[in-house]
């Protein structure tokens, strides 16, 4: 009787919907984020964190690296004038992007689920390792915004804006060309010929930019790929690593919740009195976009594909997608 009267609570406390402002979201993640910010005194990876910032501090003075391949153009290019002011610079510039991914994710919430606050965003600062991350050098919190941002931009139909953002995501990491898979697909099952064809915007014009800039050829960008090569530097490991790693960047109650949430949307969905429902493509396509992102790393772990480091902090470029099944089972439970 006290877990039923403990959940009915909980419900209630649900409903008791504080009139939603996106100044008031921005106003309140930005107090989160930078108390975060000025608390937090750790690059949180050492390696690749410190080098991150030194490419993007320095490409003003080297323009050249602007188009380091393995810097990534665009995080270069949009964190470089936050980081001309130090390492400071490059917290400021990861924080601001973990403020605007909430606000997004907030926005998801307010246009796909109703009857939920769009202030739930805000829990996404309470994901450990996430919030970890925007303390950093590292690429994970911006390739996460591009996704939530493309998420949104496709639930409200403006799949022109969903594809160019993905166009520009192997320039954030080179997993964006999984999810420009997911997403040409889901363009083709939209009949988007248009947004199909956009995919190859990003890749297309730096490669020109390079091309004439600096390299002397138009495929530059695939034959500078540092993590093409025939074998691996660093090994291979189990099936189970990633699924370990999951729970290690997100702890219990996310872990918990997330296995649920979905394990939920497949018996609701796939049963038969499901299939004649209209489906939520907007569910889908977020399920999509992290099963293919997640097993492509279990995949590359497993065999040693592409310099494959298994480091669990890869799996933070999604994790802030795994909040919307959590709030759907949250949705379906009022």
């Amino acid at each position: 009787m006290k877990f039923i009267s403990l959940k009915v609570n909980i419900l209630k406390m649900t409903d008791k919907r504080i009139p939603y402002s996106n100044l008031y979201f921005l106003v309140i993640a930005s107090i989160i984020g930078l108390m975060y910010m000025l608390i937090i005194h750790n690059t949180y990876d050492l390696g690749d964190s410190l080098t991150h910032y030194f490419i993007s501090k320095y490409s003003w003075k080297h323009p050249d690296l602007f188009l380091d391949n393995w810097g990534k153009p665009v995080f270069t290019f949009l964190s470089s004038p936050f980081t001309q002011f130090g390492w400071i610079g490059m917290k400021f510039f990861n924080t601001l992007v973990g403020i605007f991914a909430a606000f997004i994710l907030s926005k998801i919430i307010q246009k796909e689920m109703p009857t939920i606050n769009p202030y739930w965003g805000l829990i996404l600062f309470c994901v450990p390792n996430w919030v970890l991350s925007l303390n950093s050098g590292l690429t994970e919190p911006l390739f996460a915004l591009f996704v939530l941002a493309a998420l949104y931009a496709s639930v409200c139909n403006n799949h022109i804006i969903a594809s160019l953002i993905i166009s520009f995501l192997p320039m954030v990491r080179n997993e964006g060309y999984i999810i420009m898979i997911i997403y040409a697909g889901y363009f083709i099952l939209k009949y988007q010929w248009k947004a199909v064809l956009l995919l190859s915007v990003g890749t297309v014009f730096i490669s020109v930019i390079g091309y004439l800039t600096v390299f002397d050829t138009i495929l530059w960008f695939f034959k500078t790929n540092p993590y093409v090569s025939k074998f691996s530097n660093y090994g291979k490991g189990d099936w189970v690593h990633y699924f370990d790693s999951y729970y290690y960047m997100t702890g219990i109650p996310f872990t918990i919740l997330s296995a649920v949430s979905v394990l939920y949307f497949i018996y609701k969905k796939i049963r038969f009195d499901s299939l004649f429902k209209k489906p939520n493509t907007m569910l889908w396509l977020c399920l999509g976009v992290f099963s293919s992102y997640f097993f492509a790393h279990v995949i590359f772990w497993k065999f040693g594909l592409f310099n494959s480091f298994g480091m669990n902090r890869v799996l933070l470029s999604v994790i802030p997608l795994m909040l919307i099944p959590i709030f759907y089972l949250i949705e379906e439970l009022k």
